[in-house]
C-alpha cells in the first residue's frame, strides 16, 4: 500500500521537493512524505514526527506518520497518530486501512476487521476491503476463506498490491509456484521493493540463487536506508561460498546500523566459515558488547572455541542455563565429533533433536550432523581422514539451507 510505482519523472519531482526549503510544518510533512516514498525512512520519520507534534498538525502529517510506523512494524506506536488522524479527518477511508494493518500487527484481529469494514463503506466497490479481509482470514488459519476473499478482490482485474498480498500468503502456505506467479504479475504492474524482497525469498526457497540476488540488488537501491536486502543477499552468498561478497554486503549493512548485534553475529559466521578465527572473534566481541549475555552469541562463541581446540572453555560456556532447548546437546555433540568420538556425538545430536524446536538452529542442523556422525563411525577411513570430515561437514553445511533431502543427496 505504501510503495507506489516511481518512474523517473515522479522520482525526480520527489527529489526536488526533498531539496526544497522548509518554511512551515506543512513543508516538513510533505518532505517527510516524499522521503518515505523514496525509501529514506529515518529522515522521513524525523520530519513527520516534528510536523505531527505541532499544536495543529498539517493535513496528512499524522496519517503519513502512522503509515510509516506500520511499515516499520511498530504497530503500538502507529496507533496514536492514526487514531488522531481519523478523529481529525474521518472522511479518509485509507486511514482505516492503515489502522487495520497496525491492529493486525498488534494481534487485535477483531478491531482490525471493524476498520476494514469501515474502509469498505467508505470505498464502495473497491477491492481493498475484500483483500484485507482475506489477509485476516489467513491470519486466523482459514485458508480456503482467505483464498476466496482474495480471488473476489481480483475478479474485476489484476491489482498489483493485491497480487502482492496473495503472493505473501501463498508463500506462507508453501504454495511456492502460485506465490511466484502472483509476485511476477504484481511486479509487472507496479514496482515495489518490499515485493522484491518477498519474491527473492520465494524463489530462493525454490532452489534458485541468481534471481533472488538480482531482486535484492534492486531492492537495496530502492531502500537505501534499509539493511534487509543486503543481509538477505549476504545469506545467499554465504550458501554459495561467495564469502568476499557476503562480507561486503554485511559491512554495508553495518554502516547503516552499526549497533545491530545480529549483523555483527552474521559477519562472525562468515568469518568463521572462511577460517578467519581472529576476525570472527572480533565480530563476536562487538556483538556481545552490544547485547551482553545473548544466548545466540554464546553459541557462536562456543563454536569458535571448539574449532580452536579450547575445549574446556567451550564446556564451561555451554554449562549456562539460558541456552535454547537442545543447544547445549548440539554443541557438545559437535565437540565430540571433532574429537572423533562419533558414537557419543550421535547420541548427543539425537538428544538435541528431541529437545530443540524444529525452527531453531540446533533443530535444523542436528539431524544432518547426527547422520554425518553415524557415517563417520561406520564408513572405513578415506585416504585423508581430515578430508573426509571436511567433506561431510562442509558440504552438508553448505547445502543445509536448501533442504535436508538436498543435503543428504550432496553427501
Amino acid at each position: 500500500l505504501g510503495q507506489p510505482h516511481l518512474n523517473r519523472s515522479s522520482a525526480a519531482a520527489l527529489q526536488k521537493l526533498v531539496r526544497g526549503p522548509v518554511r512551515c510544518p506543512g513543508d516538513a510533512a510533505r518532505r517527510g512524505r516524499a522521503l518515505s516514498l523514496l525509501g529514506r525512512f529515518h529522515e522521513a520519520r524525523r520530519d513527520l514526527t516534528a510536523a505531527a507534534r505541532e499544536k495543529n498538525p498539517p493535513p496528512g502529517a499524522l496519517g503519513w506518520l502512522g503509515e510509516l510506523l506500520v511499515m516499520s512494524a511498530e504497530p503500538q506506536a502507529a496507533l496514536a497518530p492514526l487514531d488522531a488522524a481519523l478523529a481529525a479527518e474521518p472522511g479518509r477511508p485509507w486511514l482505516h486501512a492503515w489502522r487495520a494493518a497496525a491492529r493486525c500487527q498488534a494481534g487485535d484481529l477483531a478491531a482490525s476487521r471493524a476498520d476494514i469494514e469501515s474502509l469498505g463503506r467508505g470505498l464502495p466497490g473497491s477491492p481493498a476491503a475484500d483483500a484485507l479481509l482475506g489477509v485476516l482470514e489467513a491470519m486466523s488459519g482459514r485458508r480456503e476463506s482467505a483464498e476466496q476473499m482474495l480471488a473476489r478482490a481480483l475478479k474485476p482485474g489484476p491489482v498489483p498490491w493485491i497480487l502482492g498480498l496473495r503472493a505473501a500468503m501463498r508463500s506462507r502456505w508453501n504454495d511456492l509456484k502460485g506465490a511466484r506467479d502472483d509476485a511476477d504479475a504484481s511486479l509487472r504492474g507496479e514496482e515495489s521493493p518490499l515485493l522484491r524482497l518477498e519474491r527473492a525469498s520465494i524463489v530462493r526457497r525454490m532452489g534458485e540463487f541468481l534471481g533472488p540476488l538480482a531482486d535484492l540488488k534492486i531492492a537495496a537501491a530502492q531502500l537505501p536506508e534499509d539493511p534487509e536486502p543486503l543481509v538477505r543477499a549476504a545469506a545467499i552468498q554465504l550458501d554459495q561460498a561467495q564469502y568476499a561478497a557476503a562480507v561486503q554486503n554485511l559491512e554495508k549493512a553495518l554502516a547503516l546500523r552499526p549497533r545491530d548485534a545480529s549483523l555483527h553475529r552474521q559477519l562472525a559466521r562468515v568469518r568463521f566459515v572462511q577460517g578467519r578465527w581472529d576476525q570472527a572473534q572480533a565480530a563476536i566481541d562487538r556483538a556481545l558488547a552490544l547485547c551482553p549475555g545473548d544466548p545466540h552469541m554464546t553459541q557462536e562463541q562456543a563454536q569458535l572455541l571448539i574449532v580452536r581446540d579450547r575445549r574446556a572453555a567451550a564446556r564451561r560456556l555451554l554449562g549456562r542455563n539460558d541456552l535454547p532447548a537442545g543447544a547445549k546437546e548440539f554443541w557438545l555433540g559437535y565437540l565430540e565429533t571433532r574429537l572423533k568420538n562419533y558414537r557419543e556425538g550421535e547420541r548427543l545430536f539425537t538428544a538435541a533433536l528431541k529437545l530443540a524446536s524444529p525452527d531453531s538452529e540446533p533443530g535444523r542442523r542436528a539431524g544432518l550432523y547426527r547422520w554425518a556422525a553415524r557415517i563417520l563411525a561406520e564408513v572405513p577411513p578415506l585416504p585423508k581422514p581430515a578430508g573426509r570430515e571436511l567433506f561431510l561437514m562442509g558440504r552438508g553445511y553448505r547445502h543445509l539451507y536448501q533442504s535436508t533431502a538436498g543435503s543428504l543427496a550432496a553427501l
